[in-house]
């Protein structure tokens, strides 16, 4: 297994690459190798740990349940530069994405309350496959399959609903805040499936010409398949519904869509 020590210093380097300014960020650590680091800081000698403090490579260290290997990142989501996503995210930041977007509706006629909030995912490809034996079956021409990379950031909402006697019991405004934000960490390796349909109108026949029918047929063909990445850890002021990736020198706001 690598040496906890090395994967620090390589996510370092990693920031160092990606021309970051971390100075002041810290490593944020999976939860269950804190018992490395803690063997890493005990080896430490006395002199060393009076002059780093609690630190390794001079970084603070932080667990987080939700990352998979050592990440530099910042403590503010403010503080991420231009459009990264991250497929593992810390859960403290993640937590902060979700409560700049959360809102909550009640409904007293059913009584429950609906809590929401969106994130943007990165739309990693999209592929469209077509049913050749249907499509020949009926008659029917579409245009072919395809398989390609996406560059845009795809808005999605996350919800979770709580009736009133639920609500009454639990602590429920930390309930849904933990539901959001295991729901939006779910997401992040999303697939969605979207039937293609095509339209086939027909005339059957009556007894008598008055009684010809048109009927209207919506044949499923094929599916489009949309497969999602890393989750933008960046508040969009604006509720747009697509955001496109910058390809070079990413500015501060990237070009929306409605």
């Amino acid at each position: 297994m690598t040496d906890i020590c090395d994967e620090i210093y390589d996510a370092i380097d990693e920031a160092n690459k990606k021309g970051f300014p971390h100075t002041n960020w810290p490593v944020y650590m999976p939860t269950d190798r804190m018992d490395e680091v803690k063997s890493l800081l005990d080896e430490y000698t006395h002199m060393e740990v009076y002059e780093k403090g609690h630190t390794i490579a001079g970084e603070d260290i932080i667990p987080d349940p939700f990352v998979v290997s050592p990440v530099v990142l910042p403590r503010d989501t403010n503080d991420i530069p231009g459009y990264q996503t991250y497929e593992h995210p810390p859960e403290k930041l993640l937590e902060q994405v979700v409560d700049a977007y959360a809102e909550s509706h009640t409904d007293t006629l059913r009584g429950t309350t609906n809590y929401m909030t969106t994130a943007f995912y990165e739309v990693k490809d999209e592929h469209r496959r077509l049913d050749s034996n249907t499509l020949r079956e009926y008659g029917l021409t579409h245009s072919g399959e395809y398989d390609k990379e996406s560059d845009e950031l795809e808005r999605m909402k996350i919800g979770f609903q709580a009736t009133t006697e639920f609500a009454e019991e639990v602590d429920i405004e930390e309930r849904a805040r933990r539901q959001l934000v295991d729901g939006v960490k779910e997401h992040i390796h999303h697939v969605s499936r979207q039937p293609i349909r095509k339209t086939r109108t027909r005339t059957i026949k009556g007894p008598y010409p008055v009684l010809d029918v048109e009927h209207t047929e919506r044949i499923r063909v094929g599916t489009k398949y949309k497969h999602y990445g890393g989750v933008l850890l960046k508040c969009i002021d604006t509720r747009v519904q697509k955001l496109q990736l910058p390809t070079k020198n990413p500015p501060q706001f990237g070009v929306m869509k409605d």
